[in-house]
Formats: C-alpha cells, structure tokens, sequence
C-alpha cells in the first residue's frame, strides 16, 4: 500500500503580495508562503503568473502533495483553461510527435530519466538529484538534500514526501535569506545613487561594476585593458568584472549620464559663467567648462568651483553659427536656466568672435570676454626678428629631435630640456629664458649657439657649411633679438600666468597686473625714460663685449624696432575706455571697476567718483536693480573699509557684510564668475591627450571620452555613490 502524503497547512497568496513581481521573485514568493513548488516554468502556467498580476486570481491555494504541482503542470487550472481557450497554438509540422520520440527515445519525463544515463536535477521543481552510476531499471540517485540514495524507480515518490520537501523548503529559505543579506546594502546604495530598486533591482557585481569601471575610467585606464585585469581584480571581491565590450555597451552611458545629473544639480538655481575652447590640432574638439560659487559646507566660507559640463568630438570644423548652436545644445542638456548666466568667455580667433556673436541674439543680457592670456601670447608673436627666427628653426630640427642635444642644452643651461613646436609664444620665450637667464651677462647663450654648428647631424652641418652662426654681424644681431624677446616676455608672462589662474579673488587684482605692463611698454618706447629694461639689457651686453660690429645705439634702434609691433599690439587691444573698438576695452573697464572692490582701495574713494564708476557697470550687462544699489550703497561701503588695510580674500569680505551691504555682497559674487581667461578649457584639453592618443580620440565612443575626462576634471568621488 502507498505510503500517504501528511496534510500540509493550507496557504493564500494574493494580488497584494505579487503586484510588481517578475516571475523568479513570485516563485521565491511561493516557497516563502510554503506553496510547495513554487510556480514551475512551463509553457502552460506561464498565463496564470500573468493573470495573478492582471488580477483574474485573487489567490492560489497551498496543496498537499503533488496535486497543486500536477494540477499547474498540466493546464488543469480553471484560469489556466480559460486563458488557453483564446490563445491560437502554433500548428506542429507532420510528423512532430514521431520525430520527438525517434530523438528522445521516450515521451515522458520519467521514461527519459530511467532511459538514459545523463546527469539528473529536476530544477523546474528545485529538486537536487543527481546520478550515481546504473541506467535503465539500475539507475541510482542520490539526493543533496535528504543525504540519501534514491533508486530511479522511487525518485517521484520521493520528492513528493514530507521529509523530503521540509529539507528543500529549508534549503531554498536559507538561500533566500542569504541573497537578501548580500543585496540589502545594494538596495541602500542604489536609493543613494537616485537609482529605484523597484524597476531595476541591480545584482551586488552590478554597483561592482559600477564603481570600478567608472575608477578605470578616472585614472585614464584604458577599458580595453580590463581583460587582462580581471584576474587581479578579481583575486579580491565575490563579484566578477565582466569584459570590456560589456562595459563600453551598457556601463560607460550610465556613468556618463550619472555625472550629467552630477553637473546639473550643481549648477540648478546659481548664477553661472561658462568658458569654452576648441582644439583643432590632430582632432577637433569643444569643451565646456561652468564656474559657479558656492558656500563650503564645514569653513561656511564662499568659494568657486568648476565643473567640465561638455566635452564633444566634432566631425569637422565648425563655423560661428554651429559652433553658437552647440553651446546652446549643451545648455540645454543640463537644463540650464539662462537668465543665471552671467558671464562667458573664449579666445580671439575668429570662430569664437563669431560664435559669440550669435550667442548675444540669444542670450543678450550675457557679458562675452575674452581671454586675456591669449592677448599676452599674441601680442609677444609680433616681435619680429629674422635671425632668431632662423635660430628656432634650426632648434626644433636639432634639439626637439635629438636627445644627445637635450643632453648637451642641459648640461650647458644646468636646466632641463624645454621643448617648442613653434606654436605657444611662451613656450619660445621659455626656451630663451633657460639659456640666457641674466641676459647679456651670460656666456651659456654662446655656447648653446656654438653647440649648433659642431657638424655632428645634418642641420649643423648644413650650419657650418652656410656660416650662419660664424659671421659677427649675424652672431651680433642674434644676441640682441634674444635679449628683446625675452625682456618682452618677461612684462607679457606675469600677467598672462596670473590670468590663467582659478582662484576666487583674481579679477579684484588684474587692473594692476595690467597698469604694470603699461607701464613697462611705454618706458620702452621712451629712450629717455629711466625704467626703459630693453635699453639697459642691450646696453648691458654691449658693455660686455658681445656687440662690436655696430656702435651701440645701431643695436639700441634694431632691438626697438623689432619690440615696436607687440607693444603697439597690446595698445590697441587693450587699452582705451568704453568708446574704444578694441574687443578687450570693455574688460580693461570691467577689471578697473573690480579693483575698487579691494577694501584698501574703497576705503580711500570718494561717494561720487565711485558712483559714476559704478554706472558704468550697466554697460557691462549688471541688472540695473543691482547697480542701482550699489550706488545707494556707496558711501556705508566707504565708511566700511575706511582704514581697512590690504584683503586677499576679497569676495568672502563683503560676504561677511551682506546684511548691511548687500548688493555689494551678490555683486563681488558676480565679479568672481568673471574669470580673465579660458585656461580651464585648455586644461581640458591637456588631460584629454593624457588619457587619449589621437587615433582613440577619434575612433572611440564620445560617451566614452567625455565621461572618462568628466570624471578626471571633476575630479568625482566614484566609490562612494555605488557602493
């Protein structure tokens, strides 16, 4: 006689408890309630997990036995029934069930298991049966939950009995409980990182994943290479890397999008400036990076920060109109508010000039700069000197291409080797400065030049042979374009490095670095005038010997001539008021209104003069509401800083006063977003190369290349927020 099924407490699962689940959290739902089973996974059942969650079962009952399980895997089920009289099978080929028994030999299930001798797991009901030895009638198994061996005969009735189901009902709980501790901190984690655990519960490897690619990503590793790191990576962790195609289809565009969302909440609601660049040279590119001020949260102090918010490979090189039109579609990508804007600056070459000019008819409350760097670079270029060009010809075709050469520069300089691709102004004036750091004074220069013609490589040779550097007149000249470049350089270099800082309080101090340069340059074109450095240089290395083929004031006339055309340069640039056509006069203004905001200098004006100084400001796109009260504010501000020496922290200042001088408070606020340069977007470009060559710049992902370089720039936490 059978040995009987014990009756099992009758269970109810209803549509409360399985809204939203898929079909393996319903099963697991099942097991936890004790229906024995679960849902298995065939064809038929498949419509009564999809009417649960449609809401045509209110509850599936618990059964002893196998009946419930029999029942489902049968389609005997009312539900079941009703869903399947709608549904049109697909109509078998002839000759379908005859060819499936040829294959299998058997029809059932049972018949296949006492018929062939493969591995046995009746996973469809989480039964853990595997084969021992013996075929046919002699087949042995031997279950891993009971420790016993079952014979292939009594393997169903085994699995329908009492002591068998309370060890895999015990088996699968513990599994449970176990998969729940493993991703409850991924739950807490992905609620941190704004991700819902409700549409998309990501496995624990998954936020592994996450934080460790994006870490690649940071440090400039490329992707490519996590195949041969998997192994030591994953020495360390229970989770697994995946490959890098992986990662490139599904991970890099998550990341990306998540330091979007980054950039985004920072910018959401402050007012903003934006600098942008482009590079042209191996690959076209624009960057776009956003400055804002913010309060720091532990000193409760202001300070800047500056985020890269787009960094998008072109396909060719831009215009004016589609240059302004990407800046516009990035805009709007980080769903800015443009009425925030405050400030944007670029370069002088002509694509931007025109880019910015398309940009104030969209955005004509905005102030367009330029970069004032630039204006030092460009203005240094202008100095004009044959021989010292010939000179750096022949030094990027034997220095920059040999290192036995950079060897010998530094051994004769004491300083390093410095490189010139004959692009950066300041990269030519920093190879002069090495060789002749005291000027004329300094017998180094000699050498250096004499080092060219040894005849050792074909361009000394072709030196040697030509007497380029053999004549004294052609030696004479060399030296005196050498000292003019570098004295120039020196007056340009301080205020282009300067303007090419980050810092909080830079504009409050440019009207100084600039009056300095004026300064300087019109003491050079004055002879007569006692801080003239060009005049005493030259007459420095005359008196040392070096000119004697020429009386020193021929020498004195060549060196101003050929200094004439960079300082004539920076006059018309950017010198003048308001009324002025040069593009930087109205900065120059900008920068001399800015530097009454030092307290030392406010504290010693007048109200009317600073009134009428502040209405200027109108003209540079301030809000009237705001010059407005910057001009009721006058004198209390000059009360104020009366006797107040020297700040360097001048925006956090009138900060600490914004209860009793408001608009002065938001107005230096303003100032600060005003930076005199774009180098930030150059910087872009420079971790761009170090990450990037220039064939992966123009092959890989451009989710890829900007999110890495995003990354880096922002320089963003990637741990914490996944993991």
């Amino acid at each position: 006689m059978p040995r009987s099924t014990p009756t099992r407490p009758r269970l109810q699962l209803t549509l409360a408890d399985v809204r939203g689940l898929g079909h393996a959290e319903l099963q697991k739902e099942c097991f936890e309630r004790g229906l024995l089973g679960g849902i298995p996974k065939t064809r038929s059942n498949k419509y009564l997990v999809d009417d649960l969650k449609a809401g045509l079962v209110d509850h599936i009952k618990s059964s002893s036995g196998s009946a419930f399980l029999t029942e489902l895997a049968s389609g005997n089920h009312p539900r079941s029934r009703e869903r399947k009289a709608g549904y049109q099978r697909k109509e078998k080929p002839p000759g379908h069930e005859k060819q499936k028994r040829a294959y299998t030999g058997a029809t059932s299930t049972w018949q296949r298991l006492n018929e062939r001798c493969d591995d046995v797991s009746l996973k469809g009901k989480n039964n853990a049966l595997r084969r021992l030895e013996g075929t046919g009638g002699n087949l042995k198994l031997y279950c891993d939950d009971c420790h016993a061996q079952v014979s292939g005969e009594t393997a169903r009735r085994h699995c329908d009995g009492a002591k068998h189901l309370d060890k895999k009902l015990a088996r699968l709980r513990g599994a449970s409980k176990v998969l729940e501790g493993r991703q409850s901190s991924m739950v807490a984690a992905l609620h941190r990182a704004g991700a819902n655990p409700k549409t998309e519960f990501l496995r624990g490897q998954e936020t592994y994943r996450f934080s460790l690619v994006a870490g690649l990503m940071q440090a400039g590793v490329p992707l490519n290479a996590m195949d041969k790191l998997r192994k030591p990576i994953e020495a360390g962790s229970q989770y697994t890397l995946g490959d890098a195609s992986n990662a490139k289809k599904h991970l890099v565009p998550i990341i990306r999008d998540w330091e979007v969302s980054n950039v985004k909440r920072l910018l959401d609601g402050s007012p903003f400036s934006w600098f942008h660049d482009g590079a042209t040279r191996g690959v076209e590119c624009l960057s776009m990076v956003f400055r804002v001020v913010k309060r720091d949260e532990v000193t409760a102090k202001l300070k800047y920060v500056q985020v890269l918010g787009r960094l998008k490979m072109l396909p060719k090189s831009h215009n004016g109109l589609t240059l302004a039109g990407d800046q516009a579609a990035a805009a709007g990508r980080l769903g800015l508010d443009m009425s925030q804007a405050v400030y944007a600056c670029s370069d002088a070459c002509a694509t931007n000039i025109a880019a910015v000019d398309n940009l104030a008819l969209m955005y004509p409350n905005i102030f367009y700069g330029l970069c004032m760097s630039h204006l030092g670079a460009n203005a240094g270029s202008k100095i004009g000197g044959s021989e010292i060009d010939k000179f750096f010809t022949d030094f990027i075709s034997i220095v920059n291409h040999s290192g036995a050469k950079q060897k010998t520069w530094s051994q004769i300089t004491g300083l390093p080797h410095v490189g010139y691709g004959g692009v950066r102004w300041f990269n030519r004036y920093d190879v002069l400065k090495s060789a002749c750091p005291t000027l004329g004074r300094e017998s180094s220069m000699q050498r250096v030049i004499a080092s060219f013609d040894d005849g050792t490589s074909q361009p000394g040779r072709r030196l040697h042979q030509q007497g380029d550097y053999s004549t004294p007149q052609k030696t004479e000249q060399l030296h005196v374009e050498w000292v003019t470049e570098v004295v120039i350089g020196g007056v340009l270099k301080p205020l282009t490095y300067f303007a090419e800082g980050d810092q909080l309080n830079i504009i409050f101090k440019m009207h100084i670095k600039m009056v300095e340069v004026d300064s300087k340059f019109t003491a050079i074109l004055d002879p007569s005038d006692p801080g003239d450095v060009l005049t005493s240089e030259i007459t420095a290395l005359h008196n040392a010997g070096h000119l004697q083929t020429f009386n020193l004031q021929h020498w004195l006339d060549h060196a101003h001539n050929i200094a004439k055309p960079a300082i004539e340069y920076w006059n018309v640039k950017s010198r003048g008021g308001l009324a002025m056509a040069g593009p930087y006069a109205k900065q120059r203004q900008l920068y001399r209104i800015a530097h009454r905001f030092n307290p030392h200098i406010c504290g010693a004006e007048s109200t009317l003069p600073l009134q009428q100084l502040y209405e200027q400001l109108r003209g540079l796109k301030f809000p009237d509401a705001m010059v407005s009260g910057l001009k009721s504010e006058a004198m209390a501000a000059i009360n104020d800083c009366a006797g107040v020496g020297d700040v360097t922290d001048v925006v956090n200042y009138w900060d600490a006063r914004r209860e009793l001088l408001p608009w002065h408070a938001k107005a230096a606020q303003r100032l600060a977003l005003m930076q005199p340069s774009e180098a930030s977007c150059e910087r872009v470009f420079s971790r761009l190369k170090s990450h990037f060559s220039l064939d992966q710049m123009s092959t890989l992902l451009e989710d890829l290349v900007e999110a890495a370089i995003m990354l880096d720039y922002n320089d963003r936490n990637v741990v914490d927020p996944w993991c």
